[in-house]
This record gives structure tokens, C-alpha cells and sequence, in this order.
């Protein structure tokens, strides 16, 4: 693919990004708490200009429409998906007879989008990771944001989103690429819904996670955190994240001149805390950066065998798999009684590869069918310059 995610999408005439929005109530709830983690206050947003990237089927607009603002653009550029976002958020203001917002649409490929517009707030959800040069794409969708505004992202690592990786992977091996998309996402759905059903808040169907998360051909590179605040340093500076690990203790008049130091904390703040993002069930007591670097680069051995296994489904790259993750389980072992668990649902989940190598359908999960990490995280930052 030329465009991650865009000629995935538009070539099956998919936008597999839908949520359960049925009670309304709680879907509204859950993006405020986010947005809480991300210092953006609903007041602060009120009659505010806002621009969405990549909307998908328009679900977490519909809570930025209750937020009031001015204006809000929507930038996609899978036709499919921005169609069912015009009608939601048609029926969404419907509801709202009161409320008066400019409100666009705009079908455009992010790099080739312009404007001489720029927002109080740029939003950037669930597309940067996998693109070709994520960082790029951060940087010029950052762009459109003003000073002082605020632009939030979605990062995604080799460690916090390897239980995915591992599903991913034995998905790959099961399935048959000669039948048609919805017939492989049927197929291995069963393998998969026991691992569902243990995340009882999980808003997606398994049917598009399945599109999204296990069929999709990712060709581009993960952005991590670190990543994101690093490709941002010269003009943002880190304003919140979810999970929300970063810990200040320092007096604000200390925080004075062009740079106010908190991205380098942030970043060490990620790498002390690298061990937490591997499963969620857990909360760990920060460790030195250098041993966590070690578990990255473990990871990321993981990660370099994933994308010519798609290409080749090769068995031994599944045993390399095996390896790298039977590393990480003894590392993980290491830090201590609270991690035990962890450990173990990476030595099923090794266990699960090779079997997959062998060709047994389905594998036996174990443990691991529990486990999943904080795979998505969010970063907010704020434009000082």
C-alpha cells in the first residue's frame, strides 16, 4: 500500500473503525474522562474552532459536538467513512436543535491537505502509527494548530502493543488469504471473541477490530510517545497524556524560558514506565530506563519479524516470534511477585506462536487470552511557538 490505512480502506469499501454508541451517556463519559487525562476541559473547548483528521464513521465526533464549538472540520479521506460521519452527526444535530456549529466536511489525503485556516484545536486519532513516516505526518497536521492551541495524537509502541502484534500474528498464520475479506474476518472470529469478551468496556465490534487490527496489511512504522513528543519539541510542549504517568514535582517559577523542560521529562517518564504498557491488568513501580531499553529493543526484534511474515508466512519467523517473546516474558518476570502473572501470559502467548508455526487451528491461548496492553495511548500537546 502507497497509503496505509486510506487504500485498505477504500479498496474493501470499509471504514471498520465503528463504537457502540447506544447508550449515548456513557460513549459522552468516556471521551470526557480522555479528555480530562489531556488537561482539555470542556469550558475551554466551548465556541472554540476544532479540525478532526481522520473521523472515520464520526463516533467521537459526536461528543466533540457536544462540547459546542464554533466550528469543526472533518478531514478524511475514505469516501465511505466520511459518509457515514456526515449522517451521524446529521442525526446528532437534529437532536441538538439549539446548538449552531460550522460545520464541514472535507474528503482529502492528510499530506495533500491545506488551508490557510489554523484551529484551536487539531485532532489526530488512530491513523499515525503504521503510516509510511508517522512523525511527518504529526508534524504537518500539527501545523494547522495555533499558538497557544492544543493538538492531540495517538501513539503506539513495539512493547504496549505487542499482545496485539501476537494475536495478529497467529490470525495470519489461521487464515485463508484466498477468500474474500469478510469471509477471512468470519473465519477467525471464533479464535478471537474469548479474548473480547474478558475486556467488558471494549466499545468496537470484534468484526472491525478483526479488519482493523488482524487483517489489515500494516506496512509502515509504530510512533511511540517518546517519538511524538520528539518530533514536536521545537514548537509543542506535552500538555497531558492517557495513561496519565507523567509526574512533575517541580516548583513552577523554576519553569521559566523558551524551553520548560517538560518534554525531556516526559520522555524519561515513558522509558521509567515502558514495563507498565505491556498489560493493562497490572501497575508496576517505575524501573531504570536502561533495563527498560532492553525490553524495547526485545520488542522491537518482534516487531522486524512481523511484516515479512505477512508477506511470506514463513513458519520460522513465528518461532523467531517465540524467542523474542519468551525474552520479554523472563525480563517481565524479573521486576518482580506483581508481574508473575504478565510473565506468564507471554510464556502462552510464545507457546500459542509455535503452535501456530505447526499449523494446529486453533492454538491454545491459555493465559494469554487475558492479556492486552495499553496499546493505544494519547498524547496532547500545546503549541508555544
Amino acid at each position: 500500500m502507497e497509503r496505509p490505512f486510506l487504500d485498505y480502506y477504500t479498496s474493501n469499501a470499509i471504514s471498520p473503525v465503528s463504537q457502540n454508541i447506544s447508550n449515548l451517556k456513557v460513549h459522552l463519559n468516556r471521551r470526557g474522562a480522555l479528555y480530562r487525562l489531556l488537561g482539555m476541559a470542556p469550558a475551554l473547548l466551548r465556541g472554540k474552532s476544532i479540525v478532526e483528521f481522520g473521523p472515520g464513521s464520526g463516533f467521537n465526533a459526536v461528543h466533540t459536538l457536544q462540547l459546542e464549538p464554533a466550528r469543526l472540520l472533518l478531514v478524511d479521506g475514505n469516501p465511505f467513512g466520511l459518509d457515514n460521519c456526515r449522517e451521524l452527526l446529521t442525526n446528532t444535530l437534529h437532536d441538538m436543535p439549539r446548538f449552531s456549529v460550522n460545520l464541514d466536511y472535507i474528503l482529502a489525503d492528510f499530506m495533500e491537505f491545506a488551508t490557510s485556516e489554523r484551529f484551536d484545536v487539531v485532532l489526530c486519532e488512530g491513523f499515525l502509527p503504521l503510516q509510511l513516516d508517522p512523525c511527518a505526518m504529526l508534524r504537518r497536521l500539527a501545523s494547522f494548530t495555533k499558538p497557544g492551541g492544543i493538538v492531540v495524537c495517538t501513539c503506539i509502541d513495539a512493547v504496549s502493543y505487542l499482545p496485539d502484534l501476537v494475536r495478529r500474528a497467529c490470525g495470519q498464520a489461521l487464515v485463508d488469504p484466498a477468500l474474500p475479506l469478510q469471509e477471512q474476518a468470519a473465519q477467525i472470529a471464533p479464535v478471537f471473541r474469548s479474548h473480547f469478551e474478558t475486556l467488558p468496556n471494549m466499545s468496537r465490534p470484534l468484526n472491525d477490530w478483526i479488519l482493523d487490527n488482524v487483517l489489515h496489511p500494516f506496512v509502515g512504522k509504530l510512533m511511540s510517545m517518546h517519538d511524538a513528543i520528539t518530533a514536536l519539541d521545537d514548537s509543542f510542549d506535552v500538555l497531558g497524556a492517557s495513561p496519565h504517568f507523567i509526574t512533575d514535582w517541580r516548583w513552577y517559577k523554576d519553569m521559566t524560558g523558551s524551553q520548560s523542560g517538560i518534554n525531556a521529562l516526559a520522555r524519561r517518564a515513558w522509558m521509567r514506565n515502558l514495563h507498565n504498557f505491556i498489560d493493562f491488568s497490572v501497575i508496576l513501580e517505575e524501573r531504570p530506563e536502561e533495563e527498560n531499553a532492553c525490553l524495547h529493543d526485545a520488542a522491537e526484534r518482534f516487531v522486524a519479524c512481523c511484516f515479512p511474515f505477512y508477506e511470506s508466512r514463513a513458519p520460522q519467523l513465528l518461532e523467531d516470534m517465540a524467542e523474542s517473546v519468551m525474552f520479554i516474558a523472563d525480563s517481565v518476570a524479573g521486576i518482580g511477585a506483581p508481574a508473575r502473572s504478565t510473565a506468564q501470559k507471554l510464556r502462552d502467548a510464545a507457546q500459542a506462536l509455535r503452535q501456530s508455526a505447526q499449523g494446529k487451528f486453533p492454538p491454545h491461548f491459555g493465559a494469554f487470552s487475558t492479556l492486552f496492553g495499553r496499546s493505544q495511548q494519547y498524547l496532547s500537546f500545546v503549541r508555544i511557538r
